[in-house]
């Protein structure tokens, strides 16, 4: 009876994706039914199942490395076939990958440099250590002359308590990692016309810069390129035209545009609607699949105080929402999988420990709750904590939780990684609600990882433990044993 319904199966989706019609379909099941073959177009045997379906990318391709492409069975999923995708090698353009973002090795057989600090300078009389400075289109190197086309990392630290405007001539494409980081007087700058790189923590800390305008020409913004840009006051962030990647790698973006805005005042984010590799849906961004949220607006409020997720989400980016304070609930995509290992690419980008609600959430937003919807198959939740499907094991609770963490009869073990790691760091930021933990009588020994939070907790704050669980030892100071 099983193969019988598989091989139904089999035979239906192949009569709908030739447009038959169901006269047809079930003339052709008789048919084939007798006869014991199949020979119309890509209907398989009834020995054999399968439908090949669409190269699906798993890995994509970089400049380093290879990708890979899988081909499934539209009814069971079964990967059938699969195939290497080429790495793309570097295509410098001006010095700068016009894939990757990465700068290419200054060669004096170039025609063009990227502008670093010290003797460069000196020898072309660009005086950095003032108030206002201008980097012009060419300089002379070792006798020869060259078109700026960048600035290196760090290249203003040195001095910024001085710095408060900068003039860019347009020939500079790249701007490098920490350029202006923490140059908190900068007040004024031009983005080149033809810019396509902001490295990582390009502006990081530039607190006095009140208007950005990310020139359209511009495809890759670094990690924490523009983090706590607290005097931004524009309301939106259009992002540029021909952006291809926000992060290394763009599912762990992180800190991206992470505090920017005075108090409660960026409340947009818009990209024009061409973009292939990235989206924007009710002023959040996210990755153009739609699996990674890169960022939510500071000032944005979201209806009903609930930020509800597509469910075609998997991730969140560190610190995604992060100052948010406009929605107290977030319901969880029924895609995503709230676990406290991270891949290679978060170990990478990310700085902050913890599962990857916390990271995306961290310790200034205002989600209190955790919720989950009816038919999500992985977790269920209860009093804004979140559980496994069958509540058998504490997941996650909110670094905003205020109360009470009771939890739930039936519980037996806790994620590590439910309570936040970062305790200490973030003190009188993060946990620092949450007056008690009850542990019910049917929950197991804790781990040391949650030991060591959890005790924390208690130090920190005096939150109080209260054991019905055998397995569950308070000690006189209030610590788990």
């Amino acid at each position: 009876m099983f193969r019988l319904s598989m091989e139904l199966c089999s035979i239906y989706v192949n009569f709908v994706e030739r447009g038959v019609t169901m006269k047809r379909k079930l003339i052709y099941a008789l048919i084939s039914f007798s006869l014991g073959v199949f020979s119309f177009g890509n209907v398989v045997s009834a020995s054999d199942t399968h439908i090949v379906g669409d190269w699906e990318v798993v890995k994509e391709a970089n400049c380093w490395d290879e990708g890979k492409e899988i081909r499934k069975c539209k009814t069971c999923g079964k990967v059938l076939d699969s195939k290497i995708i080429p790495e793309l090698g570097h295509n410098y353009v001006d010095l700068m990958c016009t894939n990757c973002g990465v700068i290419k090795s200054f060669e004096e057989s170039d025609n063009c440099i990227i502008l670093e600090k010290g003797d460069m300078c000196d020898e072309n009389g660009i005086v950095l250590n003032t108030s206002h400075v201008t980097i012009p289109e060419k300089i002379k190197w070792k006798g020869k002359e060259y078109t700026v086309v960048g600035l290196t990392q760090c290249f203003f630290m040195d001095y910024a308590d001085t710095l408060e405007s900068v003039e860019l001539h347009d020939s500079i494409v790249y701007l490098g990692a920490y350029c202006f980081n923490m140059c908190s007087k900068l007040k004024s700058i031009n983005l080149p016309s033809k810019l396509r790189g902001i490295d990582d923590a390009c502006f990081q800390c530039c607190s006095s810069i009140e208007y950005i305008n990310i020139p359209d020409s511009v495809e890759y913004i670094g990690n924490f390129a523009f983090n706590h840009l607290t005097g931004l006051k524009q309301d939106t962030i259009h992002l540029p035209k021909n952006l291809k990647r926000l992060g290394e790698f763009k599912d762990a973006p992180a800190h991206m545009f992470y505090d920017c805005g005075v108090v409660n005042g960026l409340k947009h984010f818009t990209i024009d609607t061409g973009n292939k590799y990235y989206k924007v849906i009710d002023d959040v961004v996210y990755t153009a699949d739609g699996k990674t949220v890169v960022c939510v607006p500071r000032g944005k409020v979201f209806k009903g105080d609930v930020l509800e997720f597509p469910d075609t989400v998997e991730n969140l980016g560190e610190l995604s929402i992060g100052r948010n304070t406009g929605a107290s609930t977030l319901v969880l995509s029924n895609s995503m999988r709230v676990e406290p290992n991270w891949n290679q690419h978060e170990i990478w980008s990310y700085n902050n420990f913890g599962n990857k609600l916390s990271a995306g959430c961290y310790a200034h937003s205002g989600i209190k709750y955790y919720k989950v919807k009816p038919n999500n198959m992985r977790y269920s939740n209860d009093s804004g904590l979140l559980y496994s499907k069958d509540y058998s094991k504490l997941v996650a609770v909110p670094n905003e939780y205020d109360g009470t963490v009771n939890i739930l009869e039936g519980c037996t073990s806790i994620e590590d990684g439910a309570f936040w790691y970062e305790v200490e760091d973030q003190k009188g930021y993060a946990m620092n609600k949450i007056t008690s933990i009850v542990f019910p009588s049917t929950m197991g020994s804790i781990s040391d990882y949650n030991k060591e939070i959890i005790n924390q907790l208690v130090d920190t704050y005096g939150t109080k433990l209260v054991s019905n669980s055998s397995s569950v030892v308070i000690n006189s100071i209030g610590h788990i044993e």
